[in-house]
């Protein structure tokens, strides 16, 4: 059987989402590294974001306003 090469994906977050993140992780019984590959592949599954990208002029647009 062949591995795949593994790599480091590196993103700057503030240090308390992290650890509100982290905490969630924890409560669902995943570490962040985990979610982050699950988020990815899903994305890469779908060919789309789990959700929504807008600017704020479209959204604005789309509100009536």
């Amino acid at each position: 059987m062949s591995r795949t090469a593994r790599t480091t994906f590196s993103v700057r977050i503030d240090a308390e989402v992290k650890d509100e993140f982290d905490d969630f992780c924890r409560e669902v019984g995943i570490n962040a590294s985990m979610a982050f590959n699950m988020f990815i592949r899903a994305v890469l599954r779908e060919k789309r974001l789990p959700f929504d990208v807008t600017t704020e002029s479209n959204t604005l647009r789309n509100n009536g306003k």
